[in-house]
């Protein structure tokens, strides 16, 4: 049935698909306006004692790297970011009944501010 495909001509090739340039400047856009790296704050005890030290615990994508973590938080909350650590942690099994599952697994990011840098969380 290859016989019954339609050719297509350069000029409609070129108008379907976009050049190479044009897909990476696509991608970048939709990376920084539909998707966010930094989900929420984490907001706990130890939290909130390091907050004292211009640090601040955040939820993160598990895909999200140091780079891209201080750059959301800097356009975010208009804060310059001195320092990113991440940690992550694997999901803890639990037992619903006699099924085991297990909850998911995520990643923290602990952000330094430069001093007399300060974010309002609450």
């Amino acid at each position: 049935m290859a016989f019954l495909k339609k050719k297509t001509t350069k000029k409609e090739a070129e108008k379907k698909e976009p050049r190479k340039e044009e897909r990476k400047e696509q991608k970048k856009e939709e990376t920084y306006a539909g998707t966010y790296m930094v989900r929420k704050p984490w907001i706990s005890e130890k939290a909130t004692k390091i907050s004292a030290d211009n640090q601040y615990i955040f939820l993160t994508d598990k895909s999200a790297n140091k780079v891209e973590i201080k750059k959301e938080v800097e356009g975010r909350y208009g804060v310059r970011v001195e320092n990113v650590n991440t940690v992550r942690y694997e999901g803890k099994m639990k037992h619903w009944g006699r099924k085991p599952g297990r909850k998911p697994a995520y990643k923290k990011a602990i952000v330094t501010l430069k001093e007399g840098e300060k974010i309002e969380i609450m």
